[in-house]
């Protein structure tokens, strides 16, 4: 994905390749092959702090939209990776919120923005995202389960244990699906007859 990156910022902001008499030191595409680099080897920070430099120096105006749904919803991940959760928000808002549909927003923005959401306890705002993740992948086990702990946490247990189930008939052998549809009807078993007695 990187070095695909790297090509479309570079032929859209040029429509040329560079001769080697044109090359100065440092670019825009040598930050986000930094990034790359450093992705790829684990350093999220790194990696983290080359997308950032990029993002800050970058006339967006001269990069396709795409190159810079990319570039933001990588961040947004690296910085939830290191749980920089507010921040990783404040990364793939302008993604999320944005309706050009010359760059569709790609699942892992939701996915990412929905977890952020997720772990800083604001649910509200995390159901939809990771909603809007699933429709778009189906197949996310990530998105599901987080979806399933959202409505757990806001007190949807049914709901909860609708996508907990939908992920078991996706992966019978998924453990942690497993653990949250258990919990998810001890607490609704307890929730019922707590009910039931206060009758």
């Amino acid at each position: 994905m990187a070095l695909w990156l790297c090509l479309l910022l570079f032929h859209s902001a040029t429509g040329r390749a560079r001769s080697p008499q044109s090359i100065q030191a440092p670019t825009l595409e040598d930050a986000l092959q930094a990034a790359a680099v450093a992705d790829k080897a684990g350093d999220y920070a790194r990696a983290a702090k080359h997308y950032q430099d990029f993002l800050d120096k970058v006339d967006a105006s001269k990069v396709k939209r795409e190159a810079i749904v990319q570039v933001r919803t990588r961040l947004a991940t690296l910085y939830f990776l290191l749980h920089e959760y507010r921040e990783s928000l404040r990364t793939v808002a302008p993604v999320t919120e944005n309706k050009d549909s010359s760059a569709p927003v790609p699942e892992q923005a939701w996915l990412v923005q929905g977890l952020d959401d997720l772990e800083i306890n604001q649910l509200s705002p995390a159901i939809p995202s990771l909603r809007q993740a699933i429709k778009l992948n189906p197949a996310s086990g990530t998105a599901r389960l987080a979806l399933g702990d959202a409505l757990a946490r806001s007190g949807n247990l049914a709901g909860a244990i609708d996508q907990f189930k939908e992920q078991l008939r996706r992966t019978p052998d998924e453990v942690e699906a497993w653990y949250k549809l258990g919990l998810a009807y001890a607490f609704l078993s307890k929730e019922t007859s707590n009910k039931f007695w206060q009758r």
